[in-house]
């Protein structure tokens, strides 16, 4: 402040200068004081002038509030950083009381704190350091409904959902958000014939996040090789569906009971670009986008030639229509599949299969 008034020309109302008796100034004594009591009022924020405004004297009010809030010719600190030309900023540094200054220099915003991967799982480089997000999950989930056919009670996917969930809450990730290295890389899920068990192991970046061991399943009572060659097949039963409910908008369980479906059929373990599986999520999301219905995307839309998008076909057992199943009721909140969509037209082809 008194650098301020120093630069003005004002000084003189609140200390003695040594100028030799010869006033270089424009304004006679009483002006200056006029100015100067008046410059530092209006320094002053609207609740700090009302308080300050009736005290009479430059010297004594500019004492009053360096004695008020504990600051010694604090304009001397603040001037290589304020402009002279602001005197509301200037107040505002200047005239902070002394808890509230320091409040304000210790707290710093803060990004919520984020479960990452490092904190559950014995990963490390870049991994370790990012925080698990809900589509990180999403894929695990989906990688394991497709070699599963199910969600592992305590997998790696269930993990991941719940560290995700707190994450979401805490505001640290979106809803939609996914980690990079699970966008490059993917989520994965490998298994071995180990003595009659089945070893699964579930990765992500090519580091192991699960590893368990599942008896071999009980072979079918129809297996697939042995069912009728009349039989339907995925590809006929992602037809029928655009028939039952083909006026219904794609969104994400469909996409995922589509994924599963194609999967199941090609045996290739992943959703093959370009495929049915592809377009399908690429309807679910442009759709999550579009806000008019009939601008949406439908499932006759993608799956009316199934059969001819499929890079392979097989008819449909019970494990393909539970996989199917399991696959669209967990990306739906309800817990349900859609009447007439892919999960029932896939059931009931298993079950004609099965008869």
């Amino acid at each position: 402040m008194k650098y301020w008034l120093t630069v003005l020309g004002l000084i003189s109302a609140i200390e003695e200068t040594n100028e030799g008796g010869v006033s270089t100034s424009r304004f006679n004594s009483e002006q200056i004081e006029f100015h100067c009591h008046n410059r530092i009022l209006s320094a002053l924020s609207d609740k700090l002038y009302d308080i300050y405004q009736n005290i009479t004297g430059s010297k004594k009010l500019l004492k009053t509030l360096e004695n008020e809030y504990e600051i010694d010719d604090a304009g001397c600190h603040c001037t290589a950083a304020v402009s002279i030309n602001t005197p509301a900023t200037l107040a505002f540094l200047l005239y902070q009381p002394r808890e509230a200054k320091k409040k304000m220099s210790q707290e710093q915003p803060r990004r919520p704190e984020a479960i990452k991967y490092g904190d559950l799982f014995q990963v490390s480089d870049e991994l370790s350091s990012k925080p698990i997000a809900p589509q990180d999950a999403a894929t695990m989930q989906a990688a394991e409904n497709i070699v599963l056919g199910e969600t592992k009670m305590g997998g790696a996917a269930a993990v991941m959902q719940s560290a995700a969930d707190v994450n979401e809450r805490r505001g640290a990730v979106g809803h939609y958000d996914m980690t990079n290295i699970v966008r490059e890389q993917g989520a994965t899920i490998s298994e071995a014939d180990v003595g009659g068990y089945r070893i699964i192991t579930e990765s992500v970046s090519g580091q192991v996040v699960g590893q368990y061991g599942l008896p071999r399943d009980v072979k079918m009572r129809h297996p697939a090789a042995a069912l009728d060659p009349e039989a339907i097949t995925v590809g006929e039963a992602l037809e029928a569906a655009a028939l039952s409910a083909g006026d219904k908008p794609i969104d994400e369980s469909d996409a995922a009971a589509i994924q599963a479906a194609e999967i199941r059929a090609t045996g290739l373990g992943h959703v093959v670009p370009g495929g049915v599986g592809a377009e399908a999520q690429s309807a679910a999301t442009y759709n999550i986008r579009t806000t008019m219905d009939e601008q949406k995307t439908k499932l006759g839309d993608v799956l009316a030639d199934a059969s001819e998008k499929l890079a392979d076909d097989k008819p449909v057992t019970r494990e393909d229509a539970e996989g199917v199943i399991n696959a669209e009721i967990r990306n739906k909140p309800d817990l349900a599949t859609y009447p007439g969509g892919v999960s029932d037209t896939m059931a009931a082809a298993a079950r004609l299969n099965q008869e």
